[in-house]
């Protein structure tokens, strides 16, 4: 997309007016996957035909539970569900929210429903799975186990149970979805109907950028001129915020062309994916990866972004709005429109230029990215797919959960269009504030603002011009094998390699040799050897 072009985009979406069905949701914390790509297919309706060849109605029917056979399950017992969500905007009102939408789940699956944000999900995810929490539904990901954790036994195979309790997610959901994300043939995540592209890019004050005639930002050489332009005239801000999870690795990763699977530099063996070759490589080896790490060392140096970037808990989209930074290198398209509307009501301009658009290279992500999984402590399994079922089907339902109560948190204008009633910056409750509707999304009933405009035609004409094919995504790697090399690994990477990563170390290239020898010394091309053998065999099975 041209610069004037996404400027216009950006001004022109606050007038547009659109009474086409969008997807996806623009107001994720930085990391997050959002998106405007409608990933479902068949119908969302509740009338089904059954066995007998009437007509049945999906959902609850006194003490049962009617599915699209024609099944009555006995749901006569009131049961608690405990759900566990990530990136949620939150708020103050999130109890008031909870409660507002139990008054439905009491009535559509005789259940309550606690929904957490898991914002300590670092070091709580783990723990909560292998201490047999009773938990009935959480997020995963690609990106954090997802697959790692189904051949451990953490989640219910639940092809079956889907299947004989609500068969109507298999076609509103779409057989493409569940067929990416099945592990050896089996359905353990619940995919996401909200598919699009979370490649990162940078956000950055527009209204600044023009104040100290800096160059338009397109590459790294103007995002490094505009920091140090901040540095000079803004001292009291900070010129962009990073985060562990290494935005500005992904511009360079991103630049070499290169997937990398788990999508965080730190937990990998350094093995990358190129869609051009199919193959798989080593990428920690590389002249681009080191150009990383001196990059990084550059910045923290310079003062380009926040210096405890291993630590950090800041939020893109706050701490730009708060003043405390003048842009992000973690920041995807979804969530433009938040920033968009935000700065509007500052007097402010912002823009956004994805790496995906700067390098010409992007991908639709995963539906199991951001997907959820039912753990093997739930006891409760079948009336979590049922409560699955009514949030893509009750638009009530979805609605509270996604906007919170109409009339305190949110209203709509005469088109339609969601308007936050909440303030900026101590707001009651945010769209998604429990982040859970960006991916569990019922299409149908999702309100939009008018900015929400910007990410669709930030698709249409920076993403979808770029798009390749990109199969790793959905590889799903079995370190049974190598289990002990893959701890012993990780220590090592912990240790020698991540401080490197985050720009700690002075000496860049001793200090990331000394690493990479390191690993290698507990194995590491051990591991690669039996990755690319899984992938050779992952390929050909998709053939």
């Amino acid at each position: 997309m041209k610069k004037s072009t996404r400027l216009a985009a950006i001004v022109a979406a606050m007038a547009v007016t659109t009474s086409m069905v969008l997807a996806g949701c623009g107001n994720s914390s930085s990391g997050s996957s959002t998106a405007s790509k409608d990933n479902s297919s068949g119908s969302t309706t509740t009338s089904e035909s059954g066995e007998s060849g009437g007509e049945v109605t999906v959902g609850r029917n006194g003490d049962v539970w009617v599915n699209a056979n024609g099944d009555e399950i006995d749901i006569s017992k009131h049961v608690d569900l405990t759900v566990y969500t990530i990136f949620g905007g939150g708020g103050t009102d999130t109890d008031m929210v909870n409660d507002a939408a139990n008054k439905l789940n009491e009535e559509l699956v005789n259940a309550t429903v606690d929904v957490q944000v898991m914002n300590d999900w670092r070091t709580r995810y783990n723990l909560a799975l292998s201490s047999g929490e009773k938990i009935d539904l959480i997020w995963t990901a690609m990106w954090y186990q997802y697959q790692p954790f189904a051949y451990d036994g953490a989640w219910y195979d639940i092809t079956n149970m889907v299947d004989e309790t609500v068969p109507e997610l298999r076609d509103l959901i779409g057989e493409d979805s569940w067929k990416q994300c099945r592990i050896d043939g089996k359905d353990y995540a619940i995919p996401s109907m909200n598919m699009g592209n979370s490649q990162w890019g940078v956000a950055w004050r527009e209204d600044l950028r023009k104040e100290m005639g800096c160059s338009e930002i397109t590459d790294m050489a103007s995002m490094e001129e505009y920091a140090q332009a901040i540095l000079e005239n803004h001292p009291e801000m900070i010129p962009y915020c990073e985060s562990a999870s290494g935005g500005l690795f992904h511009s360079l990763s991103e630049k070499s062309h290169t997937f990398i699977g788990l999508g965080n530099p730190q937990f990998s063996y350094g093995v990358g994916y190129d869609p051009a070759k199919k193959e798989l490589y080593q990428w920690d080896t590389t002249d681009w990866f080191r150009e990383y790490c001196h990059t990084m060392r550059d910045w923290i140096v310079k003062g380009y972004c926040q210096p405890d970037i291993g630590s950090t808990t800041d939020d893109s989209t706050n701490g730009i709005l708060t003043g405390k930074y003048a842009g992000s290198v973690c920041y995807t398209p979804g969530n433009m429109p938040r920033l968009i509307d935000s700065a509007e009501a500052l007097g402010w301009e912002v823009d956004y230029m994805s790496y995906g658009e700067m390098y010409q290279w992007t991908y639709w992500d995963s539906p199991v990215q951001m997907s959820y999984a039912i753990p093997a402590s739930s006891e409760n399994p079948e009336r979590t797919l049922m409560w699955v079922y009514s949030i893509l089907t009750n638009d009530e339902l979805y609605n509270i959960y996604d906007c919170g109560i109409e009339g305190t948190h949110y209203e709509l204008d005469d088109e339609g269009h969601y308007v936050s009633l909440n303030d900026a910056t101590n707001p009651g409750y945010v769209q998604s504030g429990l982040g859970l509707t960006s991916s569990l999304f019922n299409k149908d009933a999702k309100h939009y603002t008018k900015s929400y405009q910007w990410v669709l035609d930030y698709y249409d004409e920076a993403i979808e011009p770029y798009l390749i094919e990109n199969v790793f995504q959905n590889f799903p790697e079995d370190y049974t094998e190598y289990s002990d090399l893959q701890t012993a690994n990780n220590e090592v990477s912990q240790q020698y390699k991540w401080p490197v990563i985050r720009g700690a170390m002075d000496n860049v290239d001793e200090a990331l040799d000394d690493a990479l020898a390191r690993q290698d010394a507990a194995g590491r091309q051990e591991i690669i050897a039996h990755v690319k053998e899984q992938f050779a065999d992952y390929l050909a099975g998709l053939e």
